[in-house]
């Protein structure tokens, strides 16, 4: 029988992607004041170094010769990595993660709905960057805390060594040297037992986890890494299944099979460019030309490339580090979710205990994710019927929302309607106002929701 490490052989694509981005959290965490590090993305723009051009490349898009209803035109990476941010603000949003981020002043409340539903796309990257960067320093904090002295001025010399040597040749033999790698390996061992301990640890290492698979599968995007790619891509299926995201359930999976077995299905051209008739047929020749031109333009010295990436700027890293202190400073004053004797799943802002199932859903949503991915593999993919386009059923796990008691009151008829908390009762008061005789006064003077607001929260909490 298979063991865990060998069921899950794509994610040795990630090994090099999660020691960097741990190698940024030990950093960050042992940065000097004066000479500030960047945010993720500047971070992995200073280690690329000469890789990544100082302006984008502006081309004229190739066009897409291909049908817009059929999914292996639609499926690109900006709108799978949008369906996942959905994916994260359903399993977290409820669980504090949107009080906390409003509260700091990361983000306003007018736009946290598009923010949680990965409709906001720049913003929601920001808020789980700075969300997850300050999760990692709390956990590690926590790792800390439980080592002894000499442990410890291990972990400092580390960093201290990786920062001397960052922007080097040596920096990747320092990600890659022993007393690196044991402390990582340390520091995964604290994880998993302290997560076995304490459900609300647990949880929010799970969304530390699935953050990591989300910034895997940026970073192999603008890395042109395709072996990363397929690793994240399969990493995120089980979440995609998991928080009923139908369509990126269904077809992300027959992607990644297609994909996986691309070698040996479609092994490719060979000898094409020897015949220019065929190359003309194959090549775009207007991104073509559009690359040409904007070369000469270069060699004539009409294009200067005069600006710094925004990410670099020190402005920004100082404002990246004061948004990161928000957030920690907040969270300090809440729950702090890394905080160890906790026994009990527990709301990070109002500290409401979860119930006995939803408590459990969330920490094993990617199980269940996983096990209905396998299932549909097995049952749809591999068998003539019932195909890939039959009814997904919905997991609906249940999250601290569905702790809320709705409340019902009876119509004249007869009818239940449940009452909810909706800004379009009170336009429909008015337009009831403008041909009945309605005191609005006396209306506004009673309670127009379940639950007043001025002493309560939207979960009914104090």
């Amino acid at each position: 029988m298979e063991s865990e490490e060998e069921s899950r052989y794509w994610e040795v694509h990630q090994e090099l992607a999660r020691r960097l981005d741990f190698a940024y959290t030990l950093m960050k965490m042992h940065q000097c004041d004066v000479d500030l590090l960047p945010g993720w993305t500047g971070f992995n723009m200073l280690l690329q170094g000469s890789n990544i051009p100082p302006l984008s490349k502006i081309r004229y898009l190739p066009i897409i010769d291909g049908s817009p209803s059929e999914y292996s035109t639609l499926l690109g990476d900006f709108h799978t990595t949008m369906s996942f941010l959905g994916a994260i603000g359903v399993l977290f949003r409820d669980a504090g993660l949107q009080d906390v981020l409003v509260e700091s002043d990361i983000i306003g409340q007018g736009s946290v709905d598009g923010v949680m539903k990965g409709k906001r796309y720049n913003r929601s990257m920001h808020c789980h960057k700075v969300m997850s960067e300050v999760l990692q320093r709390l956990r590690f904090e926590a790792f800390l805390d439980c080592l002894d002295d000499e442990d410890s001025d291990q972990v400092v010399a580390v960093a201290t060594g990786m920062l001397n040597n960052f922007q080097t040749d040596f920096f990747h033999e320092e990600i890659n040297g022993e007393s690196f790698l044991d402390i990582k390996e340390t520091y995964q061992k604290f994880i998993e037992e302290e997560s076995k301990e304490n459900p609300t640890f647990a949880f929010w290492s799970s969304y530390l986890e699935i953050i990591q698979t989300l910034l895997c599968f940026v970073r192999a995007i603008r890395e042109g890494d395709w072996d990363l790619h397929l690793s994240a891509m399969r990493s995120m299926l089980p979440w995609f299944f998991a928080t009923d995201r139908v369509n990126y359930s269904r077809y992300g999976t027959a992607y990644w099979l297609e994909m996986t077995t691309l070698d040996d299905t479609h092994p490719g051209v060979i000898n094409i460019t020897l015949n220019r008739g065929a190359m003309q047929c194959w090549i775009l020749t207007q991104s073509e030309r559009s690359a040409i031109s904007r070369e000469c333009m270069k060699m004539a010295g009409a294009d200067p490339c005069n600006s710094k990436r925004k990410d670099l700027d020190e402005t920004q890293k100082a404002h990246h580090e004061k948004e990161v202190e928000n957030v920690k400073t907040t969270l300090q004053n809440m729950v702090n979710p890394f905080e160890p004797g906790r026994t009990e799943l527990v709301h990070l802002t109002s500290g409401l205990v979860a119930t006995e199932n939803v408590s459990t859903d969330p920490l094993k949503a990617n199980h269940i994710g996983e096990e209905r991915l396998e299932s549909f593999i097995t049952d749809r993919l591999f068998v003539p019927e019932p195909d890939i386009f039959a009814t997904i059923p919905k997991v609906k796990l249940k999250t601290f929302s569905s702790m809320t008691k709705k409340v019902k009151v009876s119509s004249k008829s007869g009818a239940d309607a449940t009452l909810k908390s909706n800004r379009n009762l009170f336009a429909r008061m008015l337009l009831l106002a403008q041909s009945r005789e309605i005191d609005m006064k006396e209306v506004l003077s009673f309670c127009l929701g379940p639950f007043p607001l001025s002493l309560l929260t939207e979960m009914g909490l104090y």
